[in-house]
């Protein structure tokens, strides 16, 4: 019972960093808009997407590449939340980091062990990239409507 626990608080204390890290880029967007027309804050915004951006798409395409080192992928008949692709779980922690960065490490050894008894080859690198993209073009506009609400 003191593995699971402590396992837990394991996930926990990630989700709380990963989260911590996020809105404090966020908050600095935030604070860096609050004045219309001022170039230097516009670009202050901006920079702070790209940083943002930047982080979570190093974290899920370094989910990606140890997942396919690895071979972990989909298992015919197991459960759970991680019983994807690779490339799947890569894309899902760049949309959810909070959730998905402190899962996939607090699982990984169990993923590990799994993907030895039963590899997955991941060819869906094509997938990941095709979201990754997708969410880069997409980011600025969704802060921003966080942002305008502010």
């Amino acid at each position: 019972m003191g593995a699971v626990v402590r396992k837990l608080v394991t996930v926990f204390i990630g989700y709380l960093l990963v989260s911590f890290v996020m809105i404090a880029i966020i908050k600095t967007g935030i604070d860096a808009s609050a004045g219309e027309g001022d170039v230097f804050r516009e670009a202050a915004y901006l920079w702070s997407v790209a940083l943002l951006d930047l982080l979570l798409v190093c974290a899920s395409f370094g989910i990606y590449k140890d997942a396919a080192k690895h071979k972990i992928g989909s298992v015919r008949g197991a459960k759970g939340l991680l019983n994807m692709s690779g490339a799947a779980i890569a894309a899902f922690a760049l949309l959810a980091a909070p959730l998905v960065i402190p899962l996939y490490l607090f699982n990984r050894q169990d993923l590990i062990a799994q993907a030895k008894e039963q590899p997955f080859e991941n060819k869906g690198l094509w997938l990941y990239l095709l979201v990754a993209v997708a969410y880069v073009l997409i980011s600025p506009l969704l802060f921003g409507f966080m942002i305008a609400g502010h």
